[in-house]
Parts: C-alpha cells; sequence; structure tokens
C-alpha cells in the first residue's frame, strides 16, 4: 500500500511539474494567450490533467485484484498464525489500512510468511497470536486470501 501511495505521489508530481512547465512555455510563445480562444481549451486540458490521475489512483487503490477472486474459489486452504497486525499510517476516505504478516502453515509442506495490506474492515479482526483460515496460491505463496470474519 506504501508502495502504491510513493508511486503515485511521484508520477503526480512529475506531472504537474510538466504541465507547469508546458503552461509557461504556451505563454512565454504566445504574448496574446490570454486574449486568444486557446486558453478554454488549455484551462480545460490542465483541469483534466489535474483530476484524471487521482481517479485511476482511487480505482487502483480500491479494486480487488483479479488473483483475489480465484485464489478464494481454487486456492488451497490453510491454517495461519497472525505474527503481526498493525494499522498503517494511511487513510483513503474513511478507510485505515491494516497490514496483516501472516505465517502460512499448509498441512504436509513448509509454512512460509505472507503479508497482507487491506482496509482495516476487511482484515482488522486478525489478531496477533491468533490462527485464522486462509487460501493461497499454489504457484504464487504472496497471494493469500483471509478468509470468514
Amino acid at each position: 500500500m506504501l508502495r502504491k501511495v510513493t508511486i503515485f505521489v511521484v508520477l503526480y508530481t512529475l506531472l504537474m511539474v510538466a504541465l507547469i512547465v508546458s503552461i509557461v512555455a504556451i505563454i512565454e510563445s504566445n504574448k496574446t494567450f490570454s486574449k486568444t480562444s486557446n486558453s478554454a481549451a488549455v484551462i480545460t486540458g490542465l483541469v483534466i490533467a489535474m483530476l484524471v490521475p487521482p481517479a485511476i489512483f482511487i480505482y487502483w487503490i480500491f479494486r480487488t485484484p483479479a488473483w483475489e477472486a480465484t485464489v478464494r474459489e481454487s486456492g488451497k486452504t490453510a491454517s495461519a498464525l497472525v505474527k503481526r497486525s498493525v494499522t498503517l499510517p494511511i487513510h483513503i476516505g474513511n478507510s485505515r489500512y491494516q497490514q496483516v504478516v501472516l505465517e502460512v502453515r499448509p498441512a504436509g509442506e513448509p509454512a512460509f510468511e505472507a503479508e497482507i495490506e487491506k482496509p482495516k474492515s476487511q482484515v482488522g479482526f486478525a489478531q496477533e497470536g491468533q490462527l485464522v483460515e486462509v487460501k493461497y496460491d499454489p504457484t504464487n505463496k504472496r497471494r493469500v486470501v483471509l478468509l470468514g470474519n
């Protein structure tokens, strides 16, 4: 989650710098800029360029990955020990995010560690030291889904 926020902030900052540089260049090349009909088009483009990235970011954050439905449906079931459950310093809307670190213990296989970052409303029931049921993708053990709450 923190990685997604960092990527967004860096890319959005670069976009805003590029927009400012472009606007300054347009104004410098056309001193009558404010008197032309092009100003409305430039302002409209600017507003779109400023609003579209946050909309895409919000979609990116709140969408459920396609793999999650597949794992819920056909993943292997296992028990897992909650090693750590920490509320992250990230708020998006009214959602606080929780990081849950699990020691997944599949039957007949070695245990492995997995990390989940989801809204607290989806994983907040998982408390440190608690055994929970999960499903995981045996081909990609980073893909783990908590079951129930």
